[in-house]
């Protein structure tokens, strides 16, 4: 293969899980391969990094001695297969050209990780090390803001279980004017109106360009992590930030469906919190009872600014979402293919035709 179309991979090797005659002849394995290929040996394990083909004398002759016919699929990628969601991070254009450069000459952080054990005690340790526990990667106080995710599914030996694909950036990276133009954008595009002015910052720590982005995959039934890419390595300015400002708690899941149940019985605000704080003295909200308010990502407390989004969830919950144009909402209530279609009323109508062109 010629240099420049090389395949890279990286395999982690735990020699713990290896008979102990292959130990030494292990290493042994790497010879053929020298001339391409980085060995880390690291206590009781290997990590290969290698541009050789997997067809490779050398790299064949690794997987002999490993009792493998060939490197196991979600253990190898090519450095061009790796895909970031680079417009989903809140960037400065001169952040994204910085980003993609590193990306260009491989520069970026890329490990797959194995299931035994060292790999997956390396892979929590890098991310702890980034302030991200991995049983807690919601963390409202971690630094990081999750830009996009997605869910898939994950089969091994006949198997499969859910799959999760996330992207976090930085929020010292995070420019709030990059996200108002991708806000105006969509809204723009569906014909709905944008507000003029600067936006108030609301992130917890100041912006300060910082490049820091990391990409997960893993595997929320067995905790395990497949992968880790990205920016791992932050500005000065990013390293000696302090919180600016203190993120929103938001309101517990069980508290919006009790006060969504009031407000359609006709109780007032006033009531809905009356209940809300004799509720809490209680601790009769699902999970109250395990709630620590100093490590908890969620609130119990219905506040008065609460009562504005509720009268939201409440219209939403009849099938009009109130921040959208009222043809908007008509054309959900009349298309079958949406969630919010209205059977009943569309029944009743003989013709119906959408707008084609937008602001017609």
């Amino acid at each position: 293969m010629a240099p420049n179309s090389l395949t890279h991979w990286k395999l982690h090797i735990s020699t713990n899980s290896l008979p102990s005659s292959l130990n030494d002849h292990l290493l042994k394995s790497f010879n053929p391969m020298n001339n391409h290929t980085q060995a880390t040996v690291s206590g009781p394990s290997v990590t290969v990094e290698t541009s050789l083909s997997i067809k490779s004398t050398g790299v064949q002759s690794l997987l002999q001695n490993l009792g493998l016919d060939t490197v196991p699929h979600s253990h190898h990628q090519s450095k061009k297969e790796i895909s970031i969601a680079f417009n989903m991070l809140h960037c400065e254009s001169s952040q994204l050209d910085e980003i993609k450069k590193i990306y260009m000459t491989h520069q970026n952080f890329h490990q797959i990780f194995m299931d035994a054990e060292i790999s997956q005690n390396e892979a929590k340790d890098l991310l702890r090390v980034q302030n991200l526990v991995f049983e807690e990667l919601d963390d409202l106080g971690n630094g990081w803001s999750k830009r996009w995710s997605t869910k898939s599914q994950y089969t091994k030996h006949g198997l499969q279980q859910p799959k999760i694909w996330v992207l976090f950036q930085c929020q010292s990276g995070t420019s709030t004017e990059a996200r108002k133009i991708k806000v105006q954008a969509k809204k723009l595009q569906k014909g709905e109106k944008t507000t003029d002015g600067e936006w108030k910052r609301k992130m917890p720590y100041d912006y300060t360009g910082c490049l820091a982005h990391l990409d997960l995959t893993y595997l929320p039934k067995s905790s395990f992590i497949l992968r880790i890419a990205g920016i791992l390595v932050h500005n000065n300015a990013c390293m000696q930030k302090t919180m600016s400002w203190l993120p929103n708690v938001p309101l517990h899941l069980h508290v919006w469906q009790d006060a969504l149940e009031q407000i359609n019985n006709g109780a007032s605000i006033l009531a809905i919190r009356k209940r809300n704080q004799e509720l809490c003295q209680l601790k009769a909200y699902h999970g109250q009872h395990d709630y620590n308010p100093e490590k908890a990502n969620c609130r119990y407390i219905f506040l008065p600014g609460d009562s504005r989004t509720l009268y939201r969830k409440q219209a939403y919950s009849f099938g009009m979402d109130v921040q959208k144009q009222p043809a908007d909402n008509i054309d959900n209530w009349m298309n079958p293919d949406s969630f919010l279609f209205q059977e009943e009323l569309s029944s009743v109508i003989f013709f119906y035709q959408p707008c084609k062109h937008l602001h017609e």
